[in-house]
């Protein structure tokens, strides 16, 4: 098994373990599956077949039943589908199903919309994972994914940077998320048109690191570069860590937190 499967093996674990408590703990992600929504919208049409790339708990497939006729819902994580399928039960026309985005077991030319929300940023290969929505979808077929972008957690990036080097490494670095024009190259090169990307930037607020850290952690959204290794010259990097954090980023007694929202869509020709 290679770094990137191990990587991709953790996430999927992190995520299907925290399925049953997801929805209580996931309030970003609500926040941009609505936001996604409005978006998506425009193309919905009655009796169009819908793709949700890493459904989840079904935060963007769910609002759409009313209107497709036919919503697959994708995920990885066992335990998120289990999850989904006790929340869907008797809905005749959401079929979850156990995949990977980067290999999806469709045939070509299938669905009218492909949508993903707080996925895309976690494949290890956007451009594979977008020719493959871009197979699957039907000729003028649309995609839009809401994926955090590269600015995302820049305060915490920014005081890693600044740690003494025995502190920082005894800490695993940020995760890098892609930025607008990475993923815009990506979609280009699957074979998308009409290429459009928007930027939106929220921001949070936490008592300390740890409540932030411990919050992406609830939901299974922990760091996949993270060494599972724990020891005392990690929990003291940690310390030096928040009080950089606090120092810097202190507002109204509580710390920021910057999360960027890439809402990419395309067609295809």
């Amino acid at each position: 098994m290679n770094q990137t499967e191990f990587y991709k093996k953790r996430l999927v674990a992190a995520f299907s373990k925290r399925a049953d408590t997801y929805d209580r703990r996931a309030h970003l992600q609500r926040e941009i599956a609505s936001l996604l929504h409005r978006r998506v919208k425009p193309y919905l049409r009655p009796g169009g077949c819908v793709l949700d790339i890493g459904s989840g708990t079904g935060l963007s497939a769910l609002p759409l039943l009313d209107t497709a006729s036919r919503i697959h819902a994708l995920d990885p994580a066992r335990g998120m589908i289990s999850v989904l399928i006790e929340k869907s039960a008797g809905t005749g026309n959401l079929f979850p199903v156990i995949g990977e985005g980067e290999s999806l077991p469709y045939r070509k030319n299938c669905f009218d919309l492909v949508l993903s929300s707080m996925v895309f940023h976690w494949m290890s290969n956007l451009k594979a994972a977008f020719s493959e929505v871009h197979e699957a979808l039907k000729p003028r077929g649309r995609t839009v994914v809401a994926l955090l972008g590269e600015n995302t957690l820049m305060e915490l990036r920014s005081v890693y940077t600044d740690l003494a080097d025995p502190l920082r490494a005894a800490l695993s670095p940020p995760f890098l998320f892609p930025g607008s024009k990475e993923v815009e190259a990506a979609m280009r090169r699957a074979g998308f048109i009409q290429i459009a990307a928007e930027s939106l930037t929220l921001n949070r607020t936490y008592r300390d690191l740890f409540e932030l850290l411990a919050s992406m952690k609830a939901i299974g959204a922990g760091n996949p570069n993270g060494r599972p290794e724990k020891s005392l010259n990690t929990r003291r990097a940690l310390n030096a860590l928040g009080e950089s954090y606090h120092r810097r980023f202190l507002e109204n007694g509580r710390i920021r937190a910057t999360f960027e929202i890439l809402f990419c869509s395309g067609s295809k020709a």
